[in-house]
């Protein structure tokens, strides 16, 4: 491969990982020590919301919001929700608190005895 090929492909590999960085910036977990909490359904569009809803998580939201993110699939990291929960995409984005969360509309998922449950109040 020439040489100017091979700066072509690293430059578009930097620009990439760079912007990859970029969007995901504020969705990334907290430092150690800070609290925060994962709020559900207010996120915004791509690049904000934090890492993994699964299926269980976007069925059980479905059932207690009415179908309220249809458009929902599973995502494994920040950056890969489609768009905003208005839209019909279920993510999360982290917040301080509950209360935080709770006010802003949002809700969180709570798991006891392997039974997984919403918590909006």
């Amino acid at each position: 491969m020439e040489i100017t090929k091979k700066m072509i492909i690293n430059s578009a590999i930097l620009a990439i990982s760079t912007n990859a960085t970029l969007i995901n910036a504020n969705a990334a977990p907290p430092k150690k020590g800070d609290s925060h909490v994962e709020c559900f359904g207010i996120n915004s569009c791509k690049g904000t919301n934090g890492c993994s809803v699964n299926e269980e998580q976007i069925k059980l939201a479905n059932q207690n919001y009415k179908n309220k993110y249809p458009k929902s699939t599973k995502i494994d990291c920040s950056g890969m929700s489609n768009c905003s929960a208005k839209n019909g995409f279920l993510a999360w984005i982290n917040k301080n608190s509950e209360k935080e969360c709770f006010t802003l509309g949002g809700f969180i998922f709570t798991k006891s005895n392997n039974s997984l449950s919403i918590k909006d109040k």
